[in-house]
């Protein structure tokens, strides 16, 4: 599990720019694939999907707490443009960006929550 809180330590640190899996796998010391199964059993997901999900989370939280326009917050979190930011975070938010704006509870609520350690069950942030 080390291995795993360290991998995610180091997906912190960088966000909101993403690694790439031959990144994060040649600082782990791991292979990539060998690092990709052992990170899905813990999380349940790709590293791929936590550092997307993760762009996301941040992206509705900075909706929701300012004023910004949606189209700079896309960009700065990585997406080419508001459509496909919209598109992704619909997809993962079940909502449009702009009905997060004011609705920082919501921001909230969109957050992945954070693994005990050591355990397979999730808590709230």
């Amino acid at each position: 599990m080390n291995t795993i809180l360290s991998v995610i330590a180091l997906i912190e640190d960088s966000l909101p720019e993403t690694l790439r899996v031959e990144q994060i796998a040649a600082r782990s010391g791991y292979s990539r694939w060998h690092l990709q199964r052992q990170f899905k059993r813990a999380t349940g997901m790709s590293i791929s999907q936590y550092q997307r999900h993760r762009l996301l989370s941040l992206a509705a939280e900075k909706i929701a707490t300012t004023e910004h326009r949606i189209l700079d917050i896309a960009i700065e979190f990585g997406f080419e443009s508001q459509e496909a930011f919209a598109r992704a975070f619909k997809r993962f938010a079940m909502v449009a960006p702009k009905n997060i704006r004011q609705q920082p509870i919501w921001a909230k609520r969109l957050s992945l929550a954070e693994r005990k350690a050591g355990t397979g069950t999730l808590r709230k942030p």
